[in-house]
């Protein structure tokens, strides 16, 4: 793993490429931070570019928040990581950016504290499949137009600092938790729990508190009709917002679960 330590940093014109080579994140002159592929791609960036600010640097502080600062000392953009020292930032060989623990030693979502999110997609497909197997049925499969959806919405979420429910056919899970206190694993985990109270039958009697919304988003993820998936995760007044779409919708009225 390529490493950005706890009080390092990058300047303007520097980057830290992965152990493979194939993955190189940029601290560009013109203030933008950008992690790129090999075919040069930009897979992720702070948009900060384009003349916006006057860089200084892009460091890993010792409090364990990843910063963007410019020359007046401003922070741009930030992980929203603080409270974790030692914490430090590597870029993967598997194309993601990461910022992890103290003390970590293996590339896991759950040591993650944020990640830019291009191995997003196997986290919320392994986290949702899962669950899914635990029951019996398929694994679902990605959409990247339902991702795009959601992400839209989960930056609307985060400008807002709320959740609310957008208008769409889609299926819809949202959560929210402080930033960088969960891994996406541990916020699709927060639908995961309702499997408490879940019972088998035919929707909306569902629950065994006999309210279905106190298993609804268990029960989207494990709806067999359900065969595709999207996600989306945007960070904004101090809360990390999770957005996964689905289709065919789940939880309808006199179906059955699975």
């Amino acid at each position: 793993m390529a490493t950005l330590s706890s009080g390092n940093s990058l300047q303007p014109g520097q980057s830290l490429r992965s152990d493979n080579e194939l993955y190189t994140l940029s601290m560009q002159p013109d203030g933008n931070v950008v992690l790129y592929n090999s075919e040069s791609q930009a897979l992720w960036a702070t948009n900060t570019g384009g003349g916006l600010i006057d860089p200084l640097e892009f460091i890993m502080q010792t409090d364990g928040n990843l910063v963007l600062y410019d020359t007046s000392s401003q922070a741009r953009w930030a992980s929203n990581t603080s409270g974790n020292p030692g914490a430090f930032c590597d870029v993967q060989d598997d194309g993601n950016l990461v910022v992890y623990r103290a003390g970590s030693t293996t590339e896991t979502a759950d040591n993650a504290l944020w990640a830019a999110g291009s191995n997003f997609v196997q986290w919320i497909l392994a986290a949702h499949d899962g669950y899914r197997a635990q029951v019996g049925v398929p694994p679902l499969q990605w959409s990247g137009s339902l991702a795009a959806n959601a992400q839209d919405w989960a930056n609307y979420l985060a400008t807002i600092g709320t959740l609310q429910e957008p208008d769409t056919d889609a299926g819809v899970n949202l959560a929210e938790a402080t930033a960088g206190a969960l891994s996406v694993t541990q916020l699709v985990g927060i639908w995961g729990n309702e499997q408490q109270y879940f019972v088998d039958g035919t929707f909306p009697d569902v629950s065994t508190t006999g309210n279905w919304e106190d298993v609804g988003h268990y029960s989207q993820m494990v709806w067999r009709n359900t065969t595709e998936v999207g996600g989306g995760l945007a960070t904004g007044q101090g809360l990390d917002f999770l957005v996964c779409y689905y289709n065919p919708a789940g939880n309808v009225e006199g179906e059955t679960v699975y």
